[in-house]
Parts: structure tokens; sequence; C-alpha cells
């Protein structure tokens, strides 16, 4: 198990924000993201939303027993908009 890298809980054990478990590119190692992602589910993260445009960890996160949505943003300047198309998404799920 391994704290993730720039990981910041927003609210601790409730809501964070960090980068690809395992790191991105050609720094991405499958170890490292197998300890990240075993801290996130010891650490009371259920659910994970991936804004990220391709579908990398989705299966790694469904094996270590977390929810996911995968919710591609493309570019910061459509950041807004998607945020609100999500948390819209997220209020329906949680009613129903």
């Amino acid at each position: 198990m391994q704290e993730p890298r720039r990981i910041w809980w927003a609210r601790p054990r409730k809501l964070c924000a960090l980068e690809r478990p395992g790191g991105g590119g050609r720094s991405h190692r499958p170890d490292r993201r197998a300890a990240e992602i075993e801290y996130l589910a010891e650490n009371g993260v259920r659910t994970v939303v991936s804004t990220m445009t391709t579908r990398h960890n989705l299966a790694d996160y469904e094996r270590a027993g977390l929810r996911w949505h995968h919710y591609p943003v493309a570019a910061t300047a459509d950041a807004d908009d998607a945020l609100e198309e999500l948390l819209a998404l997220l209020r329906r799920e949680l009613r129903g």
C-alpha cells in the first residue's frame, strides 16, 4: 500500500483529487498503480471519477472493488460544463 503522489483531500475520507494512480505517460508504473489503488480502497474511497480522455485504470478500479465513472474532459475550457453534468449524474445515482 502506498499513498498516491499529489493527493489532495478536500474532505478526509470523503473527497479527494489526485493524479492517475501509477503516474502517467512514460513514467507509469503498474506496481505503483496497484499500491496506490490499494491505499485508496483502504482509506475509504468507494467511487473513482476519471476525467481522462482514455479509459486507463478503469478495470483496475473495478478489480479493487471500487465503483467508477468515466467522464472524459478533453480541455480545461470544458471543465465547468463537464463538472455540472457530472454532479447531476451523481445526484441521480444517489437518489436511485
